[in-house]
């Protein structure tokens, strides 16, 4: 672990430090934010630092959030909406043998969030209960992939691959929490990455790779926020973009990029008549 990370563990820790209060600021920006907004900053990151690459050293390099799949990781509680929260990992060394998660139980805390591979299980390794008591230490999460159950009941955000009633057994202790890296949902995750999950799916990444995402993001959000006002209001979306310069010169084949249009804070969207939706 490295950078922000030794902070945000440390903060967990030991809750009056400073690397708690670097763990708050990060998450509670990261909750005023979606999952849209902090892609869109990463792709504009990711294609800078492709344009700028100069061959600097490897760890100066932006390295990118990660997606979970979302067609096969779904969201089990749709009624919890947002999850945010230090990765906590568990590797099944059995299928089918949740033992090595309840063992990882007692070892989360607030702020965590469980992310589990379950070795190809196709019963349950987590439920109602397991999740209510990640609810009680303060856990932020589950991510399972591999089956879940008690869907009417699960106590905290969850994500997983299946559903199934049917739990598994409870005889192989594994080697621990945090003891590996686990693909989950077709990526790896590391002890220590934070996890930003909503409805629309679940990203990974370093602290220092959210924390560079932030203001990216936030003003992205900031501007979908203006154009979503000027559309009730009657505004156009084309409008309020380049849309009619940038089609024109794609048609030609110059280089163009949509963008927002710069002048958006001129456009008084409280002088116009509302839009009659009925």
């Amino acid at each position: 672990m490295t950078g922000l990370t030794r902070l945000l563990m440390a903060g967990r820790r030991h809750p009056s430090g400073s690397g708690h209060s670097a763990a708050v600021s990060l998450v509670e920006r990261l909750r005023t934010l979606s999952s849209g907004p902090l892609c869109d900053a990463d792709k504009q990151l990711l294609l800078a630092s492709r344009d700028d690459d100069d061959g600097a050293a490897s760890e100066d390099r932006y390295e990118g959030l990660r997606v979970m799949c979302s067609d096969t990781l779904k969201l089990r509680t749709p009624e919890h909406d947002k999850m945010i929260g230090i990765a906590r990992t568990v590797q099944l060394p059995k299928p089918d043998d949740f033992l090595s998660v309840l063992a990882a139980l007692v070892g989360t805390g607030p702020g965590d969030v469980l992310v589990v591979n379950t070795n190809g299980s196709t019963h349950a390794v987590a439920g109602s209960l397991f999740t209510t008591e990640l609810a009680r230490r303060g856990v932020k999460g589950l991510v399972v992939d591999g089956p879940v159950r008690d869907l009417d009941g699960l106590a905290c955000p969850t994500y997983s691959t299946r559903i199934t009633p049917y739990a598994g057994t409870v005889q192989h202790p594994g080697d621990g929490i945090d003891s590996s890296s686990v693909r989950v949902g077709g990526v790896l995750v590391s002890p220590g990455d934070i996890l930003f999950g909503d409805a629309d799916g679940v990203l990974v990444g370093s602290p220092a790779t959210f924390q560079t995402c932030l203001e990216g993001a936030a003003n992205i959000a900031a501007v979908e926020a203006k154009l979503l006002e000027g559309m009730k209001q009657g505004v156009p979306l084309t409008m309020m973009t380049n849309f009619d310069e940038h089609l024109e010169s794609r048609r030609r084949g110059e280089l163009s990029a949509l963008q927002f249009n710069e002048n958006l804070h001129t456009i008084d969207f409280k002088n116009l008549d509302p839009i009659d939706y009925k």
